[in-house]
């Protein structure tokens, strides 16, 4: 990946694309990376791209990022909440909930 200094600080570390036409960064279709708040766009993720494929790649990822982002603070208001009234953060189990990828159906 051309200039991917950055995103192998982030823990994101390239993938040999098949063809053997280079290096991308692996991520599901609203751009999120097996590396927990990291999302891509682009041609990072699509080698082919052209510019305007490679934009069109933004507004998901936002999307997504912001779907994520409201998700964390629901959690964080609900285990506030519920901390308050003396009631267990996730019920009876008190397990945590999975996370919810925006791109699932």
């Amino acid at each position: 990946m051309a200039r991917s200094q950055v995103l192998a600080t982030l823990g994101l570390l390239p993938t040999d694309h098949p063809t053997g036409t280079g290096e991308f960064a692996a991520a599901d279709a609203t751009g999120l990376t097996d590396v927990p708040g990291v999302w891509v766009a682009g041609n990072v993720t699509d080698l082919a791209a052209g510019v305007v494929t490679a934009a069109a790649g933004a507004p998901a990822a936002g999307a997504a990022i912001n779907a994520d982002l409201i998700a964390e603070d629901t959690r964080k208001a609900i285990v506030a909440y519920r901390s308050s009234r003396g009631i267990p953060a996730y019920g009876p189990a008190s397990a945590a909930p999975e996370r919810v990828s925006a791109g699932a159906s």
